[in-house]
């Protein structure tokens, strides 16, 4: 872990010192992130941001990431990148997704089945209460509130 210096001095610079910066500015935020701040971590945890997510942007290992996710006792949910509009289904890949929704071939099946799917970062606080997400080719779920814990193991429409 290596610490941004150049970020500490344009702080330094605006307020003389580090200590006298508020807590919720953008500088500050942006400082605490790059260190792997545990309370960014908790917060992000608890948001539902995945793994991956918090492995790219908070600058901290994978250890951290899983003791601190048990300490919350709170699962570590995959990166949802596809989401389909006219269904509200989020899923982890395409493969699971032509799964779900009968295909034979995964983007040709697609396709023919009439579906179109949207490529982002989906993370827990973007699925909305209801919707299906998708973690693999048999695991299929519904969110049942906004908490990272509620769900409901769902069966395949096959």
């Amino acid at each position: 872990m290596t610490l941004n210096y150049d970020l500490i001095h344009k702080i330094e610079d605006e307020y003389g010192s580090i200590s006298k910066i508020p807590e919720n500015h953008p500088l500050l935020l942006k400082l605490q992130t790059s260190v792997g701040n545990p309370r960014r971590l908790e917060e992000a945890l608890k948001a539902g941001y995945s793994c991956r997510w918090c492995l790219k942007n908070m600058c901290v290992g994978y250890k951290r990431i899983k003791e601190m996710a048990s300490r919350l006792n709170v699962p570590l949910l995959p990166s949802f990148v596809y989401y389909d509009d006219n269904q509200g289904i989020y899923s982890t890949s395409k493969k699971a997704y032509a799964f779900y929704v009968g295909a034979k071939k995964t983007q040709w099946g697609i396709r023919v089945a009439g579906q179109k799917l949207t490529k982002g970062v989906y993370s827990w606080d973007d699925i909305s209460v209801g919707a299906i997400y998708l973690v693999n080719e048999n695991k299929f779920y519904r969110k049942l509130h906004t908490d990272i814990r509620s769900y409901k193991s769902e069966e395949s429409k096959l």
